[in-house]
């Protein structure tokens, strides 16, 4: 078992009769002939050349110019310089509330008033109607008497983390081997899903949220939660102490949570982060996804380029990254020295219908980004994509560098952008800051508040 273990992690190791992010190797992707009708209409939809060579020279350019522009700014930069030869980026100086924010904030919150959280369920249940995606199994209408006020007390129970034992003690006229019967015969993950991008769709519509954000950025990030030890989906968690499991979650610049995924304690959670653009029904997708240093590898954001993404995680250490300069024969006046390595464009351009072979895959929902994620993450002498187990690897990985180097010497997810023009001109603040991301993190202590057992 011991031996096998590195394989089954990385997904090249399965059975047959298993779910479909582990099925046999060549179901996974598309076939060749449905990706030759495909391919140009991708290349139109993610604004990529879709030829090896055009794709090479398209990104070689893009790379030194970006590098170029970076160099000549450099001078002028305010937060970065170099002190014995080692690249420093000054922290960003908090600014000062706007005035009269002291005085906006006692007044939302006299006029604000306490609300139940049973009386929000009913109310957006009497508006949308949520509850007509629950039901029997079997497909039939259900027979439930009052089975709108049971589904709603259903969604209190679960979504509140109470369990059916504390609902019943809570709420009268409502037992506990109710709730627990109702939940185990007329939800599933799917019914959940569609609910969820109901109301989803519904806040969307909403006027209020367009002040907040464009709802083209999110951020993606992890919370703990507390399990039974003794549970198949349980583990002990190195950082914050007991055992668990992991809710990941991805939150909407307009602060509506777009995605979720329950996953293990101590596993890579960016192998996770592109697994909502699978799902090509969501009304919200995002362009640009926000995370902390566990939302990025190279292969996340080489993957993440070619599915049309941005990237734009927090980097811890991000001083020992090596960073690849377009062409070795190329040098720069301020910033050569960051560069170690370059990118071994050939690779790219032999290996380029194989990657978007799985990018293809990804869009048809053949495969989720996270396994394939987890097979180029993971070392397994079996592994390979393509047929070829090391060149197929490393192609990614050289197209993934192109894009962190890019992104790295931006400092885009470093809350300085100092490369890119728009960031530059005096009309715009040289300062990004990573707001997307703090909305996602300041979702956990608002989960926790709903979680009625945490309190």
């Amino acid at each position: 078992m011991i031996t096998y273990l590195p394989s089954l992690n990385s997904a090249s190791c399965f059975l047959h009769t298993s779910s479909r992010d582990r099925g046999r190797e060549g179901e996974e992707l598309i076939s060749w002939k449905e990706y030759a009708q495909q391919v140009s209409a991708y290349g139109t939809l993610v604004g990529l050349p879709t030829d090896g060579q055009a794709l090479v020279n398209y990104l070689r350019d893009w790379l030194h110019a970006r590098i170029t522009q970076t160099d000549d700014a450099f001078p002028t930069n305010q937060y970065l310089r170099f002190e014995k030869g080692e690249l420093i980026l000054r922290p960003v100086e908090k600014q000062a509330d706007p005035e009269g924010l002291s005085t906006l904030e006692q007044f939302l919150a006299e006029r604000l008033k306490p609300i139940s959280l049973l009386d929000v369920l009913t109310q957006t249940e009497q508006w949308l109607n949520w509850s007509r995606f629950f039901g029997p199994l079997s497909g039939h209408a259900t027979k439930l008497e009052d089975a709108i006020a049971r589904y709603v007390a259903l969604a209190f129970c679960y979504g509140c983390n109470l369990g059916p034992s504390q609902t019943a003690r809570s709420l009268t006229g409502v037992e506990r081997r109710d709730l627990s019967w109702v939940n185990q015969h007329h939800i599933t993950e799917e019914k959940l899903d569609e609910a969820i991008r109901c109301v989803t769709e519904a806040y969307n519509r909403f006027h209020l949220p367009k002040y907040w954000g464009t709802g083209k950025r999110a951020s993606a990030d992890g919370t703990k939660w507390e399990m039974y030890e003794q549970n198949l989906l349980a583990e002990y968690h190195i950082r914050y102490g007991g055992y668990g499991g992991i809710g990941y979650y991805h939150v909407s610049d307009t602060y509506i949570a777009l995605f979720s995924r329950f996953i293990p304690c101590g596993v890579h959670e960016g192998a996770y982060i592109l697994d909502m653009f699978e799902k090509e029904q969501a009304s919200v997708r995002p362009e640009t996804v926000h995370g902390d240093t566990h939302a990025q590898s190279t292969t996340i954001f080489g993957l993440a380029h070619l599915l049309g993404i941005s990237l734009m995680p927090r980097i811890k250490n991000w001083k020992d990254l090596t960073l690849f300069r377009p062409d070795p024969d190329i040098h720069y006046t301020h910033l050569d020295s960051l560069f170690s390595d370059a990118i071994d464009w050939d690779l790219i351009a032999t290996h380029l219908p194989d990657m978007i072979r799985v990018a293809l895959s990804i869009k048809a929902g053949k495969i989720i980004p996270s396994t394939i994620l987890r097979k180029l993450g993971a070392y397994s002498r079996k592994k390979k994509i393509t047929g070829h187990p090391q060149r197929s690897t490393e192609t990614n990985l050289d197209l993934d560098r192109t894009h962190r180097t890019r992104k790295t010497t931006a400092c885009r997810y470093l809350r300085i952008v100092w490369f890119t023009r728009k960031y530059l001109s005096p009309s715009h603040s040289s300062v990004q800051r990573p707001a997307p991301t703090n909305r996602g993190e300041a979702r956990t202590p608002c989960l926790v508040w709903f979680s009625v057992i945490e309190t």
